[in-house]
């Protein structure tokens, strides 16, 4: 296991559909591990296999630190129920010192695979629902500065390109 470098917005990616997973190898096992690892130690809630670079429809969600004692494991995730409306603040990993707001459903069914291969589904509302839907939209190449304006993306491209150059002299 190893914490993982997580891929910054302008990652090629991150802009494109993520490979459905066909079976649960070893290799599969060492990258669920590794997005275990780094989610925790980058504090987050939740991250898509792309995020560390592997561009893959793997999801792990771990809200134990937002007092919800819920870790999941999902591969080929798919939503096949959704509900109700709510807009809140969301990050993201792959964004940093980003914020914006985004319309999720309230509540949604996912169906997906977990670690051992076998088939699941579960009903998800609030938090669990909003991160769900967030680290899915990523396997699609969805990123949460897509429904902003073109000058917002233009100035948060300018905030991450020096973000980029601290992050280097610091390396």
């Amino acid at each position: 296991m190893a914490v993982r470098e997580i891929e910054i917005y302008g990652s090629e990616v991150l802009k494109r559909p993520a490979a459905k997973v066909k079976k649960v190898s070893e290799k599969i096992k060492s990258i669920i591990n590794d997005m275990l690892e780094t989610v925790v130690a980058k504090d987050g809630v939740g991250l898509a296999a792309p995020q560390i670079g592997e561009s893959l429809r793997i999801i792990v969600i771990d809200l134990r630190r937002a007092k919800e004692n819920i870790k999941l494991i999902c591969i080929n995730p798919v939503i096949t129920k959704m509900k109700g409306e709510v807009i809140d603040v969301e990050r993201c990993l792959s964004f940093p010192d980003f914020e914006a707001e985004i319309k999720r459903a309230k509540e949604i069914e996912v169906e997906y695979m977990n670690e051992k291969g076998r088939k699941e589904k579960i009903k998800a509302k609030d938090l669990l629902a909003r991160v769900f839907q967030h680290e899915i939209d990523h396997l699609n190449g969805k990123l949460i500065i897509d429904n902003k304006s073109e000058e917002e993306k233009e100035l948060y491209k300018k905030k991450i390109e020096k973000y980029r150059l601290e992050k280097s002299k610091r390396n």
